[in-house]
């Protein structure tokens, strides 16, 4: 796996952690980052959360030079400085770092991860957007320009995912033995469904580790159903309401904001037929399942 890879993976892993109180700037990336418990406004913490997973994997040299910032302009000016920052949007790619500028300044505000892009817009994966690492559909306009981070592996992969993961074997196809070098998301997309609904199976509580010779349940096995009068299958219901998609949305925060619980975004991709990377955009409508079930 290359470099960019194993950032994304680790970033994937992560998403949905918070911070505790929400608005506290109380999160885990700040206290490595410190070396120390700190909250309050001025532990904005967008900038951290990328120099954490870089420092994870001890690849600090390939972000800013080894530099240690918590700053986006710092990062912009780095990018500027040593030919690594780019602004033409044809040439984004997956594991680009983008800036964004909110006030229109031309000072950078804030950063995410590129995990997928299209041309005109694309997802990317932040920390401290809405309090949580959470994973959001950018458009172009929305981006001041991206670094691209020194990865030792310069070849940055398809969207496919590489790897030791493979199908379940045909003795046991509702079961999948964990091997090294995989994650939840991974097998999961092998497998044709999310980490989400693994993570529910199997109990697993994020920031979802799996470890080498582990169990994952695939599917949950259906409890023999009691007998029952036959009835004629019915579609499922929707709510009558059609939501219009606006700017920054994501499935997740519709999610939350239709069912108080975001991991229900799945039933709203589902519903809509929106398949994988879920790029979702403004003035687009989306049907809501009644409960997101």
């Amino acid at each position: 796996m290359t470099d960019v890879e194993r950032i994304i993976e680790l970033a994937r892993k992560q998403i949905g952690v918070s911070e505790q109180p929400a608005g506290s700037n109380n999160v885990k990336y700040n206290t490595d980052y410190y070396g120390h418990h700190v909250e309050g406004g001025v532990y904005a913490w967008c900038c951290v959360f990328i120099w954490w997973l870089f420092d994870f994997y001890h690849l600090n040299s390939e972000f800013c030079g080894g530099t240690k910032t918590a700053y986006c302009p710092f990062v912009v000016n780095w990018a500027k400085n040593n030919g690594a920052w780019i602004t033409d949007p044809s040439k984004f790619q997956r594991g680009d770092l983008f800036l964004y500028d909110w006030n229109g300044d031309n000072v950078a505000d804030h950063i995410g991860l590129c995990v997928s892009w299209s041309g005109a817009s694309g997802q990317a994966i932040e920390g401290n957007c809405g309090d949580a690492v959470t994973l959001i559909t950018r458009s172009v306009g929305q981006i001041m320009g991206a670094y691209r981070p020194a990865y030792r592996n310069t070849e940055i992969p398809a969207e496919t995912p590489t790897g030791p993961a493979e199908s379940a074997s045909d003795d046991n196809p509702n079961e999948y033995t964990v091997k090294q070098g995989d994650s939840l998301w991974l097998i999961a997309t092998l497998h044709g469904t999310t980490y989400q609904e693994l993570a529910r199976i199997n109990d697993i509580a994020p920031p979802y580790i799996i470890h080498a010779g582990q169990k994952i349940k695939l599917r949950e096995t259906p409890a023999e159903p009691a007998p029952t009068t036959p009835v004629s299958p019915s579609k499922p219901s929707y709510t009558d309401e059609i939501y219009v998609v606006r700017p920054l949305d994501t499935l997740w925060g519709i999610a939350q904001e239709k069912y108080g619980n975001g991991w229900r975004w799945p039933a709203i991709a589902e519903a809509n037929g929106i398949q994988p990377p879920y790029i979702i955009h403004a003035g687009q409508t989306l049907r809501i399942p009644k409960g997101g079930d």
